[in-house]
C-alpha cells in the first residue's frame, strides 16, 4: 500500500504522462506492481499510473529505477521551464523535480485567517536569530569538535560521563543492526570501533540545516546532527546522530560531555546533504519547540 503523500501522488502523474517514453515506464512498472501483488494487469497507461500509485511505497523507488534516464529527467524538468545545470546528476534532477511538486502541487493547510508570507529578508533574519541562539552556537562547536577528534580517533574517556551510554545503528541495504554499549569505556570502544570497522569518514553538516539544539522540558542540552559517510574520498553513505550533554561544573564553567550518543549509519547511493527534516529516528527532538531556547542550563 502505498504511502506517498497527495502532492506526490499528483507530480508521478504528471511526469507519467509528460513523456511517451515515461507512459512506456509506468507500464512495465504496473506489470511488475501486478506480478507481485497478484492483480490484473494494466490495461491503459491510465490504468498503470493508478495502479503504481497505490501499490508503490515511495517517489525515491519510482525515480531510482534505471529506466527513469537522466534525459528523461532533464526532458520533464526543460518542460516546465526549470532551470538546471547540464552536469547534475541524476539525484540533483530528482530533487529539482521535487521541489517543483512541493511548490505546485502541495494544499496548504487550511487556517482560519488567510496565509501571510514574510519577506524574503525577514525570513533571512529569523534564521539567523534562530542560528545565532545559545543552544545551537553550542551544538555547532560540538559537532565540529566531536566528529573531528571521531575521525581522528582522539576521542577521550575524559570527553564522556562515567554512566554514558550509547546505541548504534547500521543501515546496509536490507540489513540493519542495532548494537548498545553502557559506560564510558564500552561506549568509546564501541565507537571507535565502528569508525575502524567501515574506515568511514564523518562529515557533518554544520549548517543550521544539519546541526541545532534543544533544551528538553527537563533542562538537559540535546544536540542533534546530520551528515555525509566518506571512505577516503568516496561517499558511502549518510548518518544522523543525536547527543545528550550535561556540564561538568568541576572542570570549568563552559565544559559539556556526552550522557548519551545515539547515532545511526546508513549507506546510500544517493549523494545528497542531508538535513535534520531527512533525519527519522531523531525527529522527536527536531520537533521540540524552538522558543524559549535562549538561555542555557547552569
Amino acid at each position: 500500500m502505498s504511502r506517498m503523500e497527495d502532492w506526490e501522488k499528483a507530480g508521478l502523474r504528471d511526469f507519467f504522462t509528460s513523456d511517451i517514453r515515461a507512459e512506456a515506464i509506468a507500464i512495465d512498472m504496473a506489470k511488475f506492481f501486478s506480478g507481485r501483488v497478484s492483480i490484473t494487469s494494466p490495461k491503459t497507461s491510465s490504468d498503470a499510473i493508478d495502479k503504481i500509485l497505490h501499490h508503490c511505497e515511495s517517489v525515491q523507488l519510482i525515480m531510482d529505477k534505471k529506466a527513469v534516464t537522466k534525459d528523461i529527467l532533464s526532458n520533464y524538468l526543460m518542460q516546465k521551464g526549470i532551470c538546471f545545470s547540464p552536469g547534475s546528476t541524476k539525484q540533483t534532477l530528482i530533487q529539482r523535480i521535487l521541489h517543483h511538486w512541493r511548490s505546485s502541487f502541495k494544499i496548504p493547510a487550511i487556517s482560519a485567517s488567510p496565509e501571510v508570507h514574510p519577506p524574503a529578508q525577514e525570513v533571512v533574519h529569523t534564521e539567523q536569530v534562530i542560528e545565532e541562539l545559545p543552544v545551537n552556537v553550542l551544538s555547532r562547536q560540538f559537532a565540529v569538535w566531536f566528529f573531528r577528534k571521531l575521525n581522528e580517533t582522539s576521542l577521550t574517556l575524559n570527553d564522556l560521563w562515567p554512566d554514558a551510554q550509547c546505541v548504534l545503528r547500521v543501515t546496509q541495504n536490507d540489513s540493519v543492526t542495532d548494537d548498545q554499549a553502557h559506560g564510558c569505556e564500552a561506549v568509546l570502544e564501541k565507537l571507535l570501533e565502528t569508525k575502524k570497522k567501515f574506515q568511514i569518514t564523518f562529515n557533518p553538516n554544520i549548517n543550521l540545516s544539519g546541526v541545532q539544539g534543544r533544551i528538553s522540558p527537563h533542562g538537559l542540552v540535546l544536540v542533534v546532527c546530520c551528515g555525509t559517510l566518506h571512505v577516503v574520498n568516496r561517499w558511502v553513505g549518510v548518518f544522523e546522530s543525536a547527543f545528550q550533554l550535561v556540564q561538568d561544573p568541576s572542570t570549568g564553567p563552559n565544559n559539556w560531555k556526552c550522557k548519551n550518543v545515539k547515532i545511526e549509519l546508513r549507506s546510500t547511493q544517493q549523494e545528497m546533504l542531508p538535513t535534520l527534516n531527512d533525519c527519522l529516528s531523531i525527529q522527536d527532538i527536531v520537533e521540540l519547540p524552538i522558543e524559549n531556547q535562549g538561555n542555557l542550563p547552569r
